[in-house]
């Protein structure tokens, strides 16, 4: 599993990352695309569309597993994400990360910042799908963190 990324020079979309406290859990509003699979970082799915796109992330994260640290976005070019597969992609069947690498979740309460990841790689790149949702992937392209700040509209 792998990810490929794709600039672009304009938005694509109006679409926000929102906490849900009452629910412990985030959601991105609207998807950018029909739902088809999701990749799971812990208890959260990066949702991707037929075609692989990843078209929004959400999931149960309760702030009480969350470590407190510094954060600082990664510098990130705006565009798409697209996961690459050996196997074909299943509608509705998620496909787990867990086991191959121990992902941590940190907060940044000043920045407002989460991150769901390995700890710090060299040699990643990030893209930005929306506001406030970037992937991060190191030079194989393997994944790396999963960066959301939610909306305060």
């Amino acid at each position: 599993m792998r990810w490929l990324f794709e600039s672009t020079s304009q938005k694509t979309a109006t679409a926000v990352v929102q906490y849900r406290p009452n629910e412990e859990s985030f959601d991105t509003i609207p998807f950018l695309g029909e739902p088809y699979t999701s990749i799971l970082v812990r208890d959260v799915s990066i949702e991707v569309d037929e075609a692989g796109y990843v078209i929004g992330a959400w999931g149960y994260s309760p702030k009480a597993s969350w470590r407190e640290a510094r954060l600082q976005a990664p510098l990130s070019s705006l565009g798409r994400a697209k996961l690459v597969i050996d196997s074909q992609l299943s509608r509705g069947v998620s496909a787990s990360m867990a086991g191959r690498w121990d992902a941590t979740v940190l907060h940044d309460p000043e920045s407002g910042w989460v991150r769901i990841g390995l700890p710090d790689v060299a040699g990643t790149k990030s893209i930005m799908i929306v506001e406030g949702l970037i992937l991060t992937i190191d030079e194989a392209g393997s994944f790396v963190a999963l960066w959301l700040k939610p909306s305060s509209r």
